[in-house]
């Protein structure tokens, strides 16, 4: 266990845009730091795997007197993201692969974020749930969920970029006790060949009472995720002992690859 705790403590949209939009992050670092020296903040588009980083966005230099800090990032809109923020310890000048004796990337703290291309309150808020590769469990999966305003029923229509709206799938507003609810969510299962592409989902919503033929659509990017390569991994996801053996799993198929991407047999 580290002497230090990193959490976030706010993530707020602060601007929109077609493409771009900003981002302000705020986080706070509890405990003795005299072990850490800054703290790198990395954006990952949701369903990349393994949970492996990328480019830096924003590097936070630490205080010994201050607790909280900002960063203000710029990401793509209408996009989903994993967000981390990693401490990092200064080795004469040089980032060091440890911090407390530990590989850094242990100390890395996630949170899901997803940016909106646009500020029109009727225009359905979309959120991004972790997109998750297949095991014998499950199929490779998205979930995103939708929040508006006043509308009576919906669509969502989703693909990969070659073909954004191959899916459709409809919806009504909810009813809890009289009370409408505007909120909603869609799982839906990836195909295979499909695994660790860029998906396009559009939420439509509209009020038939108003106006039958005025949508009003929002749209996120979301990558879906890469089905496991590791066997080993494939088998502890699936909550199998890989000392069981898999043979067992072998229904109806006849091949390792084809075996970890299907899911569910449970």
């Amino acid at each position: 266990m580290s002497d230090f705790d990193i959490y976030f403590t706010q993530v707020q949209q602060m601007t929109t845009g077609s493409t771009t939009c900003r981002v302000l992050i705020t986080f706070n670092v509890t405990g003795p730091k005299t072990g850490i020296d800054l703290v790198q903040v990395y954006a990952v588009q949701a369903g990349t795997q393994p949970a492996g980083l990328g480019n830096v966005v924003d590097s936070v230099d630490l205080t010994i007197t201050e607790s909280q800090y900002p960063s203000t990032i710029t990401l793509l809109a209408g996009t989903a993201f994993k967000l981390a923020l990693c401490p990092r310890t200064l080795d004469n000048g040089t980032l060091s692969d440890k911090v407390e004796g530990e590989y850094w990337e242990t100390f890395c703290v996630y949170q899901a974020f997803t940016t909106y291309a646009s500020d029109n309150p009727a225009t359905p808020l979309i959120t991004v749930q972790q997109p998750i590769p297949a095991t014998l469990n499950h199929a490779n999966q998205i979930t995103i969920g939708w929040q508006s305003n006043d509308y009576t029923d919906g669509q969502v229509l989703w693909g990969p970029l070659t073909n954004p709206q191959q899916t459709v799938s409809s919806f009504n507003a909810g009813d809890s006790g009289n009370v409408p609810d505007y909120t909603g969510t869609y799982t839906t299962d990836i195909p295979s060949n499909l695994a660790g592409q860029l998906m396009e989902f559009t939420v439509q919503v509209r009020n038939t009472f108003q106006d039958a033929k005025l949508w009003f659509p929002s749209h996120v990017l979301v990558r879906s995720a890469q089905n496991y390569t590791s066997l080993r991994k494939f088998l502890e996801a699936s909550n199998v002992a890989p000392s069981t053996g898999i043979k067992q799993y072998f229904i109806g198929t006849t091949s390792l690859r084809a075996l970890m991407s299907r899911g569910p047999i449970f």
